[in-house]
């Protein structure tokens, strides 16, 4: 997993708080927006968070980010 340092803020502009929160809390709502933002990131040429380390919820049926990648 890759670690991310910077100021809040700074995470927040780029929507990796969401990720973050994905992962710390583990709830199918933070991954689904998780989920979206890491393809958002991708897609603009930017270095993603890798959650491979971390899973979502069983019961959401997401599969982990990195799948999608």
């Amino acid at each position: 997993m890759k670690v991310i340092r910077g100021r809040r803020d700074q995470l927040r502009d780029e929507g990796l708080d969401a990720i973050l929160s994905a992962i710390i809390h583990n709830r199918p709502e933070d991954w689904e927006r998780a989920q979206d933002i890491d393809r958002r990131l991708a897609h603009r040429g930017k270095l993603a968070l890798v959650v491979a380390t971390a899973s979502p919820p069983a019961e959401s049926g997401c599969p982990p980010s990195s799948e999608s990648a």
